[in-house]
């Protein structure tokens, strides 16, 4: 059943996102989202596992959900979101739709392969630096 959450749409994003974590608060940029979750680009690193509280801050919309590292590289993260509720699972995907920077999904992704040394595409963005 958890390879399914890998074949969902993936849609293109660049807005700032929030994780929460007890009383620290890490910034990033959120570079996809999905209906389940969402990939960012992040200067500090959560080990897998950690829950927190993302802040979705897109210029037309912001959301606060519950979620949990699903993997982190160098320089990405991503979280799985913990819906509380149907509600919330409904405006989370309502959310996803509304952020999407292209219009078109993305590829579903492969889930990462442990051991590997994942190097980024491009030049980590300067704001990062």
């Amino acid at each position: 059943m958890r390879d399914l959450l890998y074949r969902l749409p993936r849609f293109t994003a660049d807005f700032p996102v929030d994780v929460i974590v007890g009383e620290l608060a890490f910034l990033g940029i959120c570079k996809n989202i999905s209906e389940t979750g969402i990939r960012g680009e992040f200067r500090h690193r959560l080990p897998v596992g950690t829950e927190g509280l993302l802040r979705l801050n897109h210029p037309r919309d912001s959301m606060e959900l519950r979620a949990s590292v699903a993997y982190a590289n160098q320089q990405q993260m991503a979280f799985h979101f913990l819906f509380r509720s149907e509600s919330e699972r409904k405006r989370a995907c309502e959310f996803a739709q509304m952020a999407n920077l292209t219009g078109a999904p993305l590829r579903a992704a492969a889930p990462p392969v442990r051991g590997l040394r994942y190097m980024p595409a491009t030049p980590p963005d300067k704001r990062f630096r």
